[in-house]
C-alpha cells in the first residue's frame, strides 16, 4: 500500500503567509526594545513572544496534521507559554528575562530540530531545520554572553548595550522563523496549486 500524504487545506498557505509576515514585523519590533526605557522590559518581550507564539500555533493550524504542523504548533505553545511567564511578571527585571529568553530558545530550538530530523530531505524540513539551528545558536551565544555581562551589571546595572544586544537576540531568532514560515507557505502554495493541476475535470 502506498503511503498516504496528507495535503494542508487549501487556504492554508494564507494564513501561514501570514503567520510569517507577523514574525517579522515583531523582530522589526524587538530591535527597538532598548528605545523604551519608560515600558517594562519583562512585560514587552512577553507581550512579544506570546503574539509570535499565537501566530506560530495558528501556522501549524493551517498546516493541520502533517508533521510540520505539530512541530509548529508545540512550538507555538512553548513560545506563548514563556510570553506569558513574563507578561504575568512585568516587575521582573534584565537578568530574570534573560536567562528564560536562553532557555526558550534552546527549548524551542530543541523540539524544532527533532521535528524536522525526519523531514530532512523534504523543503519544508529543511526550513524548519534552519530556524531550529538559528534558535540553538542564540540560545548558546545569550547562556555564554549572560556571564559576562552578570559580572558588569553587578558594577554597573544593566546597559544600553546589554539590552540592545538581548534585543537584536530576539529579533534574529523572530527573523529566523518569520522567513522560515513564509518560505514553507509558497512550498504549500506550491504543493496546493500541483495537486489541483493533477485533478481530472469531468469532459463535456
Amino acid at each position: 500500500m502506498e503511503p498516504v500524504t496528507i495535503l494542508p487545506p487549501r487556504n492554508g498557505w494564507m494564513l501561514a503567509l501570514g503567520s510569517g509576515i507577523i514574525t517579522l514585523l515583531l523582530a522589526m519590533v524587538a530591535v527597538f526594545l532598548p528605545l523604551f526605557e519608560q515600558v517594562s522590559k519583562s512585560a514587552f518581550v512577553g507581550w512579544l513572544l506570546l503574539i509570535a507564539g499565537a501566530a506560530e500555533a495558528a501556522f501549524g493550524i493551517a498546516r493541520k496534521q502533517d508533521s510540520v504542523g505539530r512541530a509548529s504548533m508545540m512550538s507555538g505553545l512553548i513560545t506563548a507559554a514563556a510570553g506569558l511567564i513574563l507578561v504575568l511578571r512585568p516587575e521582573l527585571g534584565f537578568f530574570p528575562v534573560a536567562p528564560l529568553v536562553a532557555a526558550w530558545l534552546l527549548i524551542r530550538g530543541g523540539c524544532l530540530l527533532i521535528s524536522a530530523y525526519p523531514m530532512r530531505s523534504d523543503r519544508a524540513g529543511i526550513w524548519l531545520f534552519i530556524a531550529a539551528a538559528a534558535d540553538i545558536l542564540l540560545g548558546l551565544l545569550l547562556v555564554m554572553g549572560l556571564r559576562i555581562t552578570t559580572f558588569i551589571a553587578v558594577l554597573l546595572g544593566p546597559t544600553f548595550e546589554m539590552i540592545a544586544s538581548f534585543a537584536l537576540v530576539l529579533a534574529v531568532s523572530f527573523a529566523f522563523t518569520g522567513i522560515s514560515q513564509i518560505a514553507i507557505s509558497i512550498i504549500q502554495r506550491q504543493q496546493v496549486t500541483s495537486s489541483t493541476s493533477h485533478i481530472p475535470h469531468p469532459q463535456r
